[in-house]
């Protein structure tokens, strides 16, 4: 049986809590690149490398794939050519960086993906036969959460509280949030209905966002938290999730606030998204601003059926996206990829 090394290339622990339980060994990256070059260099030829970095660790990697054999494993945590895009636009240097990538992708021997939405994207057609997907799991101690003694904090509260956690980084990422605030929601609508609405997140565009939408503008109806550390306090105090998001790979917000009971709002541009909720089973999939209102109103009216999708949500999630799940996934990728392993 070949050793299994895994090559971290990011502070987020999804790739190394799916790993756990398996027989791998972590290879060290706080050092010198000469040094983990040597490292890397003594590994055996059948032996298999799964790195979730897209740096310079990578490159090495590839380079020495070349000359010692071994096997390498690429796990990419969302949509690297769209990353690559929207950072530096289509210059130069974005189109030398796809082209290096590309390479370094076509040449491992597999490519795991955290979405069906990014593997099926036409940039990745060319790994048809050695990509596979492991979904990023949920992170979060779901053990705790009971969901009776939620809903019964829920009730008492005098007004509908939705809840969207985003970051404002990218225009195209917002966008639809932007109109959603602007075009399909008014301060009419919220104030006659009694809802709010709170955002957390943070990123260069949220301040134009809160001159636009926030406090005053929206009298005190949306309301903007920029970064939180711990955002469970949203999710118990919160009735709705709405993730009103132009792309995403995979988010775990989604499977946080499903497992703490919230139906989910979301649109059709929202990517991998859409893998972890039910359209009218667990939330709703609106593509306009009178969907939109009418299915906030059917959730503000019919508390039963919100808590209803609540439930199937947060069961939903703890049937597919537990650690547990992804690493059984992760185990019989590796078998069905790698006869001897």
């Amino acid at each position: 049986m070949p050793n299994l090394y895994y090559l971290p290339g990011t502070a987020r622990n999804t790739t190394r809590v799916i790993l756990e339980g398996l027989p791998f060994e972590e290879i060290r990256t706080k050092q010198r690149r000469l040094d983990l070059a040597i490292q890397l260099a003594g590994l055996g030829r059948n032996d298999i490398v799964l790195t979730d970095s897209l740096g310079y660790s990578t490159f090495i990697l590839a380079l020495l794939k070349l000359l010692k054999g071994y096997r390498t494993i690429i796990r990419l945590r969302g949509d690297y050519f769209v990353a690559l895009e929207l950072l530096q636009s289509n210059s130069i240097k974005s189109r030398f960086k796809q082209r290096i990538m590309k390479h370094i992708l076509k040449n491992s021997d597999l490519v795991v993906f955290n979405s069906h939405h990014v593997r099926k994207q036409e940039a990745y057609a060319f790994l048809e036969g050695k990509a596979e997907v492991v979904h990023n799991p949920l992170m979060m101690n779901f053990t705790s959460i009971d969901l009776d003694q939620l809903e019964q904090k829920r009730a008492l509260s005098h007004r509908l509280k939705i809840l969207s956690v985003t970051n404002f980084y990218y225009h195209d990422k917002v966008r639809p949030l932007a109109d959603a605030l602007e075009g399909w929601i008014s301060d009419e609508f919220l104030q006659k209905n009694n809802i709010e609405w709170s955002i957390v997140g943070d990123g260069p565009l949220l301040d134009s966002f809160q001159e636009q939408f926030g406090g005053v503008a929206s009298g005190g109806h949306i309301s903007f938290h920029g970064f939180c550390q711990d955002v469970s306090a949203f999710y118990r105090s919160h009735h709705l999730f709405a993730h009103m998001s132009g792309f995403d790979s995979f988010p775990n917000v989604i499977l946080e606030a499903s497992v703490h009971g919230m139906p989910v709002i979301t649109t059709p541009a929202s990517g991998g998204t859409l893998e972890a909720m039910c359209d009218k089973e667990t939330g709703h999939i609106v593509s306009d601003g009178q969907s939109f209102r009418r299915v906030i109103l059917d959730y503000l009216d019919f508390p039963k059926l919100r808590r209803q999708h609540g439930r199937k949500g947060r069961e939903f999630i703890l049937n597919n996206f537990t650690i547990k799940h992804q690493r059984e996934k992760m185990e019989a990728v590796l078998k069905k990829h790698f006869a001897d392993w």
